[in-house]
């Protein structure tokens, strides 16, 4: 387990928001400076309102590259997240069964 420590906040002139963080052992609260990660920041419109929505860049990614790829990372990031939602929503419980008239178990 490791503390996520943020360092700085990036915006650009298109609202993109990128955040540089490091990560600290909580037992020996070591930092490592030159392991740096970013992470992404963006509102997805809905049809119930704006939605918040933050991502990880991949490890090898550079301030520069999070910037000129937002928009791809933040569009796969989403989909992989609409994915996992939906695989969710398909795991049925014995009594959703049970109690949707459909099936009858006795």
């Amino acid at each position: 387990m490791s503390i996520i420590r943020e360092i700085r906040t990036f915006a650009d002139e298109n609202g993109s928001r990128v955040t540089a963080f490091y990560k600290i052992d909580p037992e020996t609260m070591d930092t490592d400076f030159g392991n740096v990660g970013f992470g992404g920041t963006t509102m997805i419109m809905t049809s119930k309102g704006p939605m918040h929505f933050d991502f990880e860049f991949p490890d090898e990614y550079t301030l520069k590259k999070c910037f000129e790829d937002f928009q791809v990372v933040a569009e796969k990031s989403m989909e992989e997240k609409m994915k996992e939602i939906q695989e969710k929503q398909r795991i049925v419980t014995p009594n959703q069964v049970k109690n949707s008239g459909n099936i009858i178990i006795p």
